[in-house]
């Protein structure tokens, strides 16, 4: 395993290079530059090393699903970079940790530094910890063409007060200019309803990338719900909001359902639906509702990061 050990732009690209990445379409379009991987590696926001001969990114990083009353999660729809470029995001507030960082150490950090600009002085936190879950996944990112990245993803839910209730805007200073990032609530149907009609802001995006990020955030969408603390979600999941007795975190559903392809989905997940109580995701079959998302793996974390 050879890790990156150089400090300039020039040694990062060679190291890169090296290790088969092509890096000629760094800094244009959706993705981020040479020097943006650089600084990111030197402030300890992510590792870099070699895997079976190529260049892996290794990054750990907190997705913390911030819940309002009724339960819905806040999603990072949009970023207007200083630039002007637009970049669709639609992933729940996510922080990447520092070095060996505890994931707890960046709860605050990535409130203050995410949402500072929408919040009041007096706002409060609550981490619902027994909603955290451990997961790993090994990805792609729109940031770095052609860097496979693996995330190490921390997952919990909190509850912020303070917060707008409809969509807002945050502003952060950036050299060049400033940073708007567009917030907005989001809730199950929603994902469910733009997905069954092609109309989520993944596909406007990058059409090639279809549904990538709505099912992603399904997913996502189904593990806060059930792993919720918050008293508003009982009614929701239709129960207790419990986890269901599944002996594995991860299960991969029938190839039937997957042409071939296995999806990756969180075994103890329930996913509350008006015609039935639960349908346990580590059943041997996928529920109906979910068979029309399964057209391409899906993905835990955040393809533009």
């Amino acid at each position: 395993m050879a890790c990156f050990q150089g400090t300039t732009v020039k040694e990062l690209e060679e190291w890169l290079k090296t290790y088969g990445v092509n890096t000629e379409q760094y800094g244009t379009g959706l993705s981020k530059t040479v020097a943006d991987l650089l600084d990111e590696n030197q402030k300890a926001e992510s590792v870099l090393h070699t895997e079976d001969g190529k260049a892996l990114r290794v990054v750990q990083v907190l997705s913390l699903h911030i819940l309002n009353r009724i339960g819905q999660i806040l999603f990072e729809e949009e970023q207007i970079l200083p630039d002007g470029r637009s970049r669709r995001r639609n992933v729940p507030v996510s922080e990447k940790l520092i070095g060996s960082e505890p994931w707890r150490n960046a709860v605050s950090r990535a409130i203050h530094e995410e949402l500072g600009t929408a919040l009041p002085l007096d706002y409060n936190v609550t981490v619902f910890d027994d909603t955290y879950r451990l997961l790993t996944e090994h990805s792609s990112s729109l940031s770095y063409p052609g860097l496979t990245t693996k995330y190490i993803f921390h997952r919990v839910n909190a509850q912020v007060t303070g917060l707008p209730e409809g969509p807002f805007s945050t502003f952060e200073e950036r050299p060049g200019g400033q940073l708007v990032t567009r917030w907005v609530w989001r809730s199950l149907q929603d994902i469910q309803a733009e997905v069954a009609n092609g109309t989520s802001t993944a596909d406007k995006a990058a059409p090639d990338l279809r549904g990538r990020v709505m099912r992603d955030q399904l997913a996502s969408w189904v593990v806060a719900i059930s792993h919720s603390s918050v008293p508003a979600l009982s009614s929701i999941s239709g129960g207790s909001g419990r986890d269901p007795p599944c002996g594995h975190e991860m299960q991969e559903l029938p190839s039937a359902y997957s042409s071939g392809a296995p999806y990756r989905l969180l075994a103890s997940a329930w996913l509350p639906w008006s015609a039935q109580r639960h349908a346990s995701l580590c059943a041997p079959a996928a529920p109906r509702m979910l068979m029309p998302l399964l057209s391409s793996p899906v993905h835990h974390m955040p393809l533009t990061d």
